[in-house]
């Protein structure tokens, strides 16, 4: 047998072959020159050699074949030696059948057909490789050991189809219903099957196989609902079990009867209740690794006491509200990681993780533990001597009273008590934690710097206290803390910072300080002075009106400064002041109108200086003080009319003056300035290019011109560039480009969008016709496209000609565009179209758009490689096979706003490839079931606006889209039957954008029945909701975060809803402070009850003070749907982080 150090050896050998091979598939000395009438299926592929030999590997993309197109043998290659292929891998190409013995006569050891659109595998496919002689160097040729069929169509694999050498079988992103049991019976030496993704909704063992060695299975995000003793009957032996993602409500007692093995299951991410006892005994002691997260248990499974040595135990996201120490008594002893968070447990389980001997993690937060109290407790059942990592965040600890909680904890390293309640800690409460390096403590209510009870932390390295109710820092601060490296006092209420808070004498190894969002108004001078080891001091958004001198003197270390957001009018002599490492410094967001020159001495260069969003009226030398280097300079957002940049000729390389009052560009401005790279002038009130303005800019490749008043482009303006690679002239007046503005092939992409051309600028072009890449002429006034205009233009990979008045395409209009790639028409007035128009397009073409542009049909594109359409707002009655046919591999089609009034099931049938399809708009009468199962690959659909459509298909066919991410279905007629949307999103995946109509009076559990763990967006709409309820959505949680997932609820869109405003939405007014850029959408909803004078909500809750108690409160607030239920479902059904977009339009 070969070593399994060869095998592996070959088996990344030909995983890197394939990435070269596609990192050079244009280099023709590696396309296959295969001899014989064979040789032509294969000339479109790579031939790779394998180990330095004439072993060959055939690397194809994009093979059109539906089946494997013959190998090269000795029979049909009759006048040479076949080559000796050893691997053959057919990807993102149109395979539908893997017939019989497609590899035979050859000793192929890897085969790939991953991303195809297989169906179907012969029994006999892969017939052949198997080895009937042992002769000489044998084991020099590797038997199939690696079989990947992922993303393919595959519903069912027969009896004796797999080779029997088959150690790895990937299946992922397949349709299979079951475990193909008959096709794996022989393959005596399987190790691993990976079939997640698939369409498995029972697990049903068959009686004539049984697998005795040790195996790997993989189900995860299959539909499975019940496990029993037919499961797993064919497994004896299983190393990881994985079947999370699943609906897995039910597991039977005798489900895992036959397994004698098992080291890790995760069932993670079900609807598990309860685990009876003896479930696990078979395995009891080879049991190391158990996932049970997110399901719905309420106590601990009666199936863990038999468990013994159990490592890893992981309940995050469960219901359970107390742990019985005895259910983990059996592996208290082994346990090192244990996962608690998101439950409902009020108190520490002392009894239950006391005597947990070689515990090190224990994750205890989000849940709603008032007390520590009973840690100490638990030192009498064992106490916590091993643990190195706790996390008791997010949970609703007022305050650590007790000294002796932690005294047990000797080891720990990580402590998280972030997002809690704590206004109060002990002092030298964390005095035993003498090995504690990092200490989290943000978003409580301490109100003073916890000095005394972080005293003793020798070791610590990390300390975080952001978003507390800190007003003051004591003197010497940090003088318990000498080894500190890093402390975040961000988001306090500090006011003053004096020269003794961080004496330099204790102060000697922090190397972060972040005084960002508090309440800063002073900075005494020489307040961070002679801190040798700092790094990096961030003092953004405070109160800061000057900057004292000698404030920040002598800070040798220091590369980063941040003084952004404040109110700073003036910076004093010696302000800055040896600051001989700065590299980066930001003063953007202040009020400055000049720089003494005397403010910043001793910092010599500066790799990045920002001085945006001030009011500068000039930006000149002497504001740099001693600064005579800057790489990367921002002065954007200013009032600057006059620029001096010359005592940083030598070093700028990136300019932003973005957003100024600069009326023109001269030649003075850059003189000298041969290194810049970048730079914006956006945004500006140039009226005029002086030609000589670039000139001494050689190595200018980013120009932002746009957003200003230009008319005309002069010859020579762009020419003394070697390669500009993105010049932007859009939104000017341009009318006019000289004939000699750009040099000698020099621009690979220009914008000249949003100006006043009428025309194509063809001679303006000449001198670039070669170089360009990419031209936008979007939202001008060009009339006709004819070839003769973009002739010369053979680079060009981007065309978009959207939004102009073009009336005429002409016959081959893009018939020398031969490397064009996107073509964009849209939002064009044509009347006339040539039916030739397309004839000659570019072979790589991949993306055409041409909505609104007049069409009554699909325009005739022949080409293969078109991945993206869009004809939406046009008059198409219907899609044609003969239409779609060139078009097999698109992967988008929009062809809403049309006049289809009908929809042919085949042509969806040749779009496998298809993940996003819009048909709303549509007269359709009809989407049925066929439409859904040709669509399996879909990740976007949208069904909308359809005022025929009077048949839906059955909620369960919905379940063919395994792969959809977003799903849009509203402005359907109240005829469309069956319209049950709760059974829909039953049978969908788990999405991540949701508009969804609603025909019912009221919102009640219809949500509930989908999977909503990874929405990001909804929207609801119905014209029926009607229910007066209340909206409460931080009811347990401060604004933005409504769950304790950490879930943010980023928008929230009422409009057309007749809103009462009163005490039930004081949530409002906190909500709008912390999320500030969401106040439009309040500005946009009114309180109802005030008649034609009603105030918008946005005015109501932030212009006069709101009184509430509860005897005030209404209960009746108007509004068309329950949102706060929405906002209950989301608080369970979401994973943490997420930002959350909610829109509930009347």
């Amino acid at each position: 047998m070969p070593s399994i150090v060869n095998l592996v050896r070959l088996f990344f050998l030909l995983l890197y072959s394939t990435k070269e091979c596609l990192a050079q598939f244009a280099d023709e000395n590696k396309m296959c020159r295969i001899p014989g009438s064979v040789g032509a299926s294969w000339s479109q592929c790579l031939c790779i050699p394998v180990n330095g030999d004439s072993s060959l590997h055939i690397l194809c993309s994009r093979l059109s074949s539906a089946t494997i197109p013959l190998l090269p043998n000795e029979e049909n290659s009759p006048r040479s030696s076949p080559p000796d292929i050893v691997a053959v891998s057919v990807t993102d190409s149109s395979l539908q059948f893997i017939q019989q013995d497609a590899f035979r006569h050859h000793n192929i050891q890897t085969l790939d057909f991953s991303k195809n659109h297989i169906q179907t595998v012969n029994v006999n496919a892969f017939r052949g490789l198997e080895l009937s002689v042992i002769s000489n160097l044998a084991f020099h040729r590797l038997r199939l050991i690696v079989l990947t069929l992922s993303n393919n169509r595959i519903t069912e694999i027969e009896k004796m189809s797999l080779p029997r050498t088959l150690s790895f079988l990937d299946l992922r992103n397949n349709l299979l219903r079951q475990i193909p049991f008959l096709a794996l019976k022989d393959v005596a030496n399987l190790n691993s099957i990976n079939l997640e993704s698939n369409n498995i909704s029972l697990l049903q063992s068959h009686p004539e196989v049984r697998f005795e060695n040790e195996i790997s299975l993989l189900l995860r995000n299959n539909k499975i609902k019940t496990l029993d003793g037919h499961s797993f009957r064919s497994f004896k032996r299983i190393k990881d079990l994985d079947i999370s993602y699943n609906q897995i409500h039910l597991i039977e007692q005798d489900t895992f009867e036959s397994i004698s093995s098992l080291s890790s299951l995760d069932l993670s991410y079900n609807s598990i209740a309860y685990i009876l006892h003896g479930t696990f005994k078979n395995f009891a002691k080879s049991l190391i690794r158990l996932n049970l997260e997110e399901n719905v248990i309420h106590t601990l499974p009666d199936a863990f006491r038999d468990l013994r040595n159990l490592t890893y135990l992981n309940l995050n996201g469960n219901k359970l509200h107390n742990l019985d120490p005895e259910i983990l008594q059996g592996f208290k002893k082994t346990l090192t990681e244990l996962f608690i968070a998101y439950n409902h447990l009020k108190e520490i389980p002392y009894k239950a993780i006391g005597g947990m001997d070689n515990l090190l993690h224990l994750d205890l937060s989000k849940n709603r533990i008032q007390s520590l109290y009973n840690f100490s407790r638990g030192v009498f059942e064992g106490g916590y001597k091993s643990l190195m990592n706790l996390n008791l965040a997010g949970n609703q600890i007022s305050s650590i009273d007790d000294s002796s909680v932690f005294e047990q904890m000797k080891n720990l390293v990580y402590l998280d008590l972030s997002y809690n309640n704590i206004s109060h800690l002990e002092d030298r409460v964390f005095d035993k934690l003498m090995g504690l390096e990092k200490l989290f403590l943000q978003n409580n209510k301490l109100t003073k710097f916890p000095m005394a009870a972080a005293s003793g932390l020798h070791k610590l390295r990390h300390l975080i206290l952001d978003n507390n109710l800190i007003a003051q820092l004591p003197n010497y601060t940090l003088a318990d803390l000498r080894y500190l490296e890093h402390l975040s006092l961000t988001g306090n209420q500090i006011k003053l910072i004096t020269e003794r808070m961080f004496d330099s004498s204790i102060t000697r190894n922090l190397k972060t300080l972040n005084l960002a969002n508090n309440k800063i108004v002073g900075i005494s001078s020489k307040a961070f002075s002679d801190l040798n080891s700092l790094q990096q001091l961030i003092l953004k958004n405070n109160q800061l009106k000057m900057i004292p001198a000698d404030a920040f003197s002598n800070l040798i270390n220091l590369h980063y400064l941040d003084l952004t957001g404040n109110q700073i009018t003036a910076m004093l002599p010696l302000a800055l002041n040896g600051l001989r490492s700065l590299d980066h410094l930001l003063l953007g967001s202040n009020r400055l109108e000049s720089i003494d020159r005397d403010a910043i001495q001793g910092v010599s260069k500066l790799e990045s200086l920002d001085i945006s969003h001030n009011a500068l009226h000039r930006f000149v030398c002497p504001y740099l003080g001693s600064i005579g280097s800057v790489v990367k300079l921002d002065v954007s957002h200013n009032e600057i009319t006059q620029v001096d940049l010359s005592c940083l000729a030598t070093s700028l390389e990136h300019l932003n003056l973005a957003h100024n009052d600069l009326q023109r560009t001269s030649r003075g401005m850059l003189q000298q300035v041969e290194l810049l790279r970048w730079v914006s002038l956006r945004h500006n009130g140039i009226l005029e290019i002086q030609k000589e303005s670039f000139e001494n800019c050689p190595a200018l490749a980013y120009i932002d011109l746009s957003h200003n008043f230009i008319k005309r482009v002069w010859d020579g303006t762009f020419i003394a560039q070697k390669q500009i690679s993105r010049l932007d002239l859009s939104h000017n007046m341009i009318e006019l480009i000289d004939a000699k503005s750009f040099g000698e092939n020099n621009v690979l992409e220009l914008n000249l969008g949003k100006n006043g051309l009428t025309k194509v600028p063809i001679d303006s072009l000449k001198s670039i016709e070669a170089s360009i890449a990419v031209l936008k002429l979007d939202k001008n006034k060009i009339r006709i496209v004819e070839s003769s205009q973009l002739s010369g233009l053979h680079n060009l990979s981007s065309l978009i000609l959207s939004h102009n008045e073009i009336d005429s395409i002409e016959d081959g209009a893009f018939e020398f565009l031969s490397s064009l790639k996107i073509l964009d028409l849209s939002h064009n007035p044509v009347s006339s179209w040539s039916p030739t128009a397309f004839r000659d397009l570019s072979h790589s073409i991949n993306t055409v758009n041409l909505a609104d542009t007049g069409l009554f049909f699909v325009p005739r594109l022949s080409h293969r490689n078109i991945l993206n359409l869009n004809v939406s707002w046009n008059k198409i009655y219907e899609l044609t096979r003969r239409d779609m046919v060139p078009m097999t591999k698109l992967s988008s089609l929009d062809c809403s706003h049309n006049n289809m009034k009908t929809l042919d099931v085949e042509i969806l049938e040749q779009l496998a490839d298809l993940k996003h399809l819009n048909l709303s708009g549509n007269p359709l009468t009809h989407v049925n079931p066929d439409h859904l199962r040709a669509l399996y690959q879909l990740e976007s659909l949208w069904i909308s606006n359809m005022p025929s459509l009077v048949r839906l298909p059955p909620a369960s066919s919905f379940s063919q889209l395994t792969n959809l991410k977003e799903f849009r279905m509203y402005d359907l007629p109240i005829e469309t039957e069956p319209f049950i949307f709760g059974d829909i999103l039953r049978n969908l995946p788990p999405l991540r954008s949701l508009h969804i109509q609603v025909r019912d009076n009221v919102l009640k559990n219809q949500l509930h029945k989908g999977d909503m763990r990874l929405l990001r967006e909804l929207h609801i709409t119905g014209s029926n909701l009607s229910q007066l309820t209340s909206i409460t959505p931080f009811r347990y949680t401060a604004p933005p975060i409504v769950n304790q997932h950490g879930t943010i609820l980023q928008t929230i869109r009422l409009e057309g809803n007749p809103i009462l405003c009163d005490c039930e939405l004081k949530w409002v007014t906190p909500y709008i402070t912390v999320s500030s850029k969401e106040s439009n959408d309040f500005q946009r909803v009114f309180c109802d009850q005030f008649g034609l004078r009603s105030p918008s909500i946005f005015n109501f809750y932030t212009q006069q003070p709101i009184l509430c108690d509860n005897d005030t409160v209404n209960s009746a607030i108007r509004l068309s749907l329950s949102f706060s239920f929405i906002i209950f479902i989301l608080s369970i059904l979401f994973v943490h982080g997420l930002h959350v977009q909610i829109a509930i339009i009347g």
